[in-house]
């Protein structure tokens, strides 16, 4: 059996640190030292080359850190009948800065589109793969002479099998490892691309071609992003989720979010850290997009830092200030209208009027019944002139369901309620 050789190091980094199967990374991930590198990383004929084909100085010398070492991994092409790509990453071992100073901790071919990690898979894998999914496998499975079980990609194609999708290959060789049909890809923007107008302003997003192969038959997908802690970062992430996963949902394909709960930053070191069983809990956890978006869209989050925090389970009284503008945020079920009653009362005492403003009619009417005031849909008031000359609410105590467009939207009440919303 011909295995690639691995730097001790690299075997460390990929199967201790990562958890990956060591045949998996046998079949996968090779070492690179010296000016081998450069053969797999500038592929592109798009590079400047001399007139023997070789690439310029310039190039060379722009990454002559890989020529310190590193290891490679590419996949199987699904655009070209599962051959090997040729495409792939390097992670060297002295990786060079970008302007910013920060680290380019992996590299990919320049002037090159960047495509998916479809990994070679053992029996033993695809076997685990099977025993998941409770799938039965192909009768004479095809061993190669170092190891690769093939047809595995075209058996995952013909049975619709669900995909998690990840950042970064080493997560998706250690998902495999545990039995997951797990694909990567090298960033969390690179599932889709841009397109744009003469003017540059981008007109639509669409898939790249290799995830487009895999979501032609409705398939499941599960988006496994790194856990972040960085504002910015965590903004940047939930816009790829969102970009993605709408592009799955009009080729008609479910998708689900698993959120890693941290501190570990990928799925890999977070099952190395807290074992499999826990990744599969997170795993069955996962929720629908639409849900993720609910979650992580800025509209659930307060922009003013809270006054007053309760941790119970119903609000009870609430101390609310007597003048300004209060928002009350907490879940169903926990007396957000409960805790009103109290301050309509003290304001009907001192004949104080109350609007109360909801967008439903059925909510309306149970508010105005649980707080004590009237319901003024019904009183017939709506074209009252004196409303209208006066602009004001034409009963003392009142709830209106007002649309947006009503041309009499517009009161003048010493306290007002907005119906509530449950989060």
């Amino acid at each position: 059996m011909h295995l690639h050789y691995l730097h001790p190091q690299h075997l460390e980094e990929l199967v201790k640190s990562s958890g990956i199967d060591l045949h998996l990374v046998q079949l996968n991930f090779r070492s690179l030292q010296g000016v081998t590198a450069y053969e797999y990383l500038l592929i592109s004929e798009l590079l400047p080359r001399t007139n023997t084909g070789m690439v310029k100085a310039g190039w060379l010398q722009r990454y002559a850190h890989i020529t310190e070492g590193g290891w490679w991994c590419s996949g199987l092409d699904p655009l070209n009948n599962w051959q090997m790509m040729e495409w792939g990453c390097f992670k060297p071992n002295q990786p060079r800065q970008n302007h910013n100073g920060k680290s380019i901790k992996y590299e990919h071919p320049p002037s090159t589109p960047t495509r998916v990690f479809c990994l070679r898979v053992t029996l033993q894998v695809w076997q685990q793969v099977a025993a998941r999914y409770n799938l039965v496998m192909p009768d004479n499975i095809t061993i190669t002479a170092d190891g690769e079980a093939e047809g595995f990609w075209q058996w995952v194609m013909q049975h619709n099998i669900p995909l998690i999708l990840c950042e970064g290959v080493k997560k998706a060789a250690t998902l495999l490892t545990q039995g997951y049909a797990a694909i990567a890809i090298p960033g969390i923007t690179s599932g889709y691309r841009v397109v744009k107008d003469e003017f540059g302003k981008v007109t639509r997003r669409q898939l790249v071609p290799d995830l487009a192969a895999f979501a032609i038959t409705k398939r499941s997908f599960y988006i496994c992003f790194d856990f972040e802690t960085q504002p910015k970062t965590i903004a940047a992430v939930n816009n790829a989720i969102s970009q993605l996963g709408c592009l799955f949902q009009q080729e008609n394909c479910t998708v689900k979010v698993i959120e890693l709960p941290g501190i570990e930053k990928g799925v890999d070191e977070f099952i190395v850290a807290k074992g499999a069983t826990s990744f599969d809990k997170v795993y069955r956890q996962s929720v629908n997009l639409e849900i993720y978006f609910a979650q992580t869209k800025p509209h659930t989050e307060l922009t003013i830092p809270a006054a007053l925090t309760f941790n119970r389970p119903y609000i009870s009284e609430i101390p609310f200030p007597t003048s300004g503008l209060v928002g009350v945020k907490s879940a169903k079920g926990t007396g957000k209208t409960t805790a009103l009653q109290a301050v309509v009362q003290q304001a009907k005492i001192r004949n104080q009027p109350v609007l109360l403003i909801t967008h439903r009619i059925l909510l309306g009417r149970f508010l105005c019944e649980k707080i004590g005031i009237k319901w003024g849909i019904e009183s017939g008031k709506w074209g009252d002139e004196r409303m209208r000359e006066n602009n004001q609410c034409p009963m003392p105590n009142a709830q209106f369901p007002i649309p947006n467009s009503h041309p009499q939207n517009k009161f003048i009440a010493r306290m007002m309620f907005i119906g509530t919303t449950s989060i």
